[in-house]
């Protein structure tokens, strides 16, 4: 399972830090909290499946 934390999923992504920090406040891109509420990280399986779900609703799938 590969784990990523904010500016390497961005990264990856090649969005913004501030684009996925909206992704997970306002549309629910799934992360975990360790220690303090500042330390996040993104598992990869549970983010693909997101981003599915999301294409899916783009397209007007379901």
């Amino acid at each position: 399972m590969n784990t990523y934390n904010k500016r390497e999923l961005a990264s990856l992504l090649g969005i913004t830090k501030q684009t996925l920090e909206r992704w997970t406040n306002e549309l629910g891109l799934p992360c975990k909290r360790r220690g303090s509420l500042r330390m996040v990280y993104f598992e990869e399986e549970q983010v693909m499946q997101w981003m599915k779900q999301r294409t899916k609703l783009i397209k007007g799938g379901y």
